[in-house]
């Protein structure tokens, strides 16, 4: 049965979490804030870690990050009621084993500790598990890299990660909980945002510079990341800077 550490700053989440988990035979110990699970973790080096994104000290990433800087390297899952395509991207880039939106069911908790959790499969399972967890942190670099590039797609990555596309597709999916398009469009989305507010760049070159190839994709795919299209995003943004200048005039 697997050791697992619970991560979480609501008591009845760990409560229920730590009942499932000791009533299917599994070891656990729970924390409340990052600091006191870094400090567990690195004591017990448990089989899984089970952590919430926001904590009220660090968030879930920032723990994940802090372990890895200090040499800690096992199977870590991340919990939120707040997903979304960056924080996944982030995710998927420290290598996190899986990210899960609340709530979580008990089937789906003890399905996480089949898979993911150390001492549940055999070395080769072990040994393809790394594999894939390195093609999706690959894959991720090379969004990130390569975004710019309107021809850049699965099948891109896939020849870079030396794998083909099916096996590609199905890691990213298993360790993101996203989709590669998924993934590479909120790249897209992300830049094309901070274009618009912080920069006098026109619709069209902001679109070209973000990898896509016509104004009707841009705010087809602006519209549906972000509610609104990019013209009424960099309009808002304008109103929003004259108030807080306007603002700062009147208490002159």
């Amino acid at each position: 049965m697997a050791r697992v550490v619970v991560i979480d700053d609501d008591a009845g989440t760990r409560e229920g979490f730590e009942q499932i988990l000791r009533l299917d035979g599994h070891t656990v110990e729970c924390a409340a804030t990052g600091g006191d699970a870094f400090r567990l973790i690195r004591a017990r080096i448990p089989d899984l870690v089970l952590a919430d994104l926001r904590l009220p000290d660090f968030d879930g990433l920032t723990l994940r990050k802090r372990l890895l800087d200090a040499g800690v390297e096992l199977p870590f899952v991340l919990l939120t009621g707040f997903a979304s395509t960056t924080t996944a991207f982030e995710a998927g880039r420290l290598g996190v084993a899986a990210y899960l939106e609340k709530p979580i069911y008990a089937g789906e908790l003890l399905h996480v500790l089949q898979v993911y959790g150390r001492g549940s499969k055999t070395l080769r399972d072990e040994v393809e598990r790394d594999s894939s967890s390195a093609h999706t942190r690959r894959a991720l670099k090379m969004i990130a890299e390569r975004y710019v590039d309107p021809t850049f797609d699965i099948h891109a990555a896939a020849a870079g990660c030396g794998v083909t596309r099916e096996h590609l597709a199905r890691v990213i999916r298993e360790g993101t909980g996203k989709t590669f398009t998924d993934l590479l469009r909120g790249r897209r989305m992300q830049e094309a945002r901070r274009l618009l507010m912080e920069t006098d760049l026109r619709i069209k070159e902001i679109y070209q510079q973000v990898g896509l190839i016509s104004p009707s994709e841009f705010d087809h795919l602006f519209k549906h990341t972000w509610g609104i299209s990019p013209t009424e995003y960099r309009l808002m943004g304008s109103q929003n800077e004259q108030e807080r200048a306007d603002t700062a005039k009147r208490r002159e």
